[in-house]
């Protein structure tokens, strides 16, 4: 009984070691197959990338993301905030604490902090054609001014030299007319007097006006006039600062291209080489105060057209003209200021405008 007592022990020990390891193979095999399946996905999630490899590449974004000047803002189909770089926190510290937050009203439209307006740019996020978020770009509305305030005076500056370019290959026909006629006294007195009296009108202007982009633009109409055989003068205590009262000169360019364009336009307008073509421009500045004057002797508005030169799309010069002092006036209200004109047919016209805080 012993004998056949410790055979049937063996036995079963055998066969529950053997259900064991079939058991322990079976699962192995499971395991293997789950893993694989789940591995496979893992890596379809990641777009085929291995997860160091993926953490690595989210790493680098959220660096370059954190880095830029620019705000970035994602947010999901239903409007909540799914990243926010310090950039874009910085700028809307309305968003708290990030992550989550809901935003009320029109996704990314019109952004107001305090009184500046943000520039925004919306990109949809697609997944398989279908949009499932948006990414906002926030940009600073004062760095892109001060950009198209570099560029305005460098056009301007260009516009100068192409101008003056112009008049000195004027000059230099005279001159060498009179080196071919070998009048040698004549040329040099002429060298000498277009030298000082270009000098002397360039370091006026700088001397009296200190905002580059305004030098730049007056000094090209200065040799704008002298093509058109206008008189441009300059009056005398001229004087603007832009630390006297912060304008763009975006706005003072145009304003003050305007004035001039039609002042040279009302000009070219009367005929006779014995008529007077003499524009007097002026511009002041004083703490918390500018003003900006144009004197003209052109042909003048008329009573009846007085009232109407500052409507959009008005003009006596035909279709597709009047937009410059509608354009004129709407940009000095929106600082504030005020424009005034008088004017008599035949005689001229006088613009003011005057800024003041």
């Amino acid at each position: 009984m012993a004998i056949m007592l410790m055979q049937n022990i063996y036995k079963e020990t055998w066969q529950t070691a053997l259900i064991f390891i079939l058991i322990t193979i079976v699962a192995i095999l499971m395991e293997l197959l789950i893993s694989t399946e789940l591995s496979s996905t893992i890596k379809k999630s990641l777009m085929g990338y291995e997860p160091d490899v993926f953490s690595a590449m989210y790493r680098i974004r959220d660096n370059i993301l954190e880095s830029l000047d620019e705000g970035i803002i994602a947010i999901d189909n239903e409007g909540r905030v799914q990243f926010v770089n310090g950039a874009a926190d910085m700028i809307l510290n309305q968003i708290e604490n990030g992550l989550g937050y809901r935003i009320v009203g029109e996704k990314f439209d019109n952004i107001q902090l305090g009184s500046e307006t943000l520039l925004v740019e919306r990109m949809p996020i697609k997944e398989n054609e279908v949009t499932i978020g948006e990414v906002a770009i926030l940009h600073d509305r004062a760095e892109y001014t001060k950009l198209m305030e570099d560029l305005t005076g460098t056009r301007y500056l260009v516009d100068s030299m192409r101008a003056n370019n112009h008049d000195f290959t004027n000059k230099l026909h005279v001159i060498m007319g009179l080196i071919q006629m070998e009048m040698y006294e004549e040329a040099v007195s002429y060298i000498e007097n277009i030298t000082i009296v270009q000098r002397a009108t360039i370091s006026k202007i700088m001397n009296a006006v200190q905002e580059p982009s305004v030098a730049a633009l007056l000094i090209g109409k200065t040799a704008r006039a002298s093509e058109l055989n206008i008189k441009f003068v300059l009056r005398e205590g001229c004087h603007y600062s832009n630390a006297d009262m912060q304008l763009p000169s975006a706005l003072l360019v145009t304003v003050i291209g305007n004035l001039i364009e039609n002042a040279f336009e009302a000009m070219n307008e009367k005929s006779g080489y014995e008529v007077q073509k003499e524009l007097l421009f002026g511009i002041y500045s004083r703490p918390g105060a500018v003003l900006i004057t144009s004197d003209d002797t052109g042909v003048g508005i008329s009573e009846e057209n007085l009232e109407r030169i500052f409507e959009n799309g008005f003009s006596t010069k035909g279709a597709g003209r009047g937009t410059g002092l509608y354009q004129v006036k709407e940009m000095v209200e929106r600082y504030g200021g005020e424009i005034t004109v008088e004017s008599q047919e035949g005689i001229g016209s006088s613009f003011s405008i005057s800024f003041t805080k």
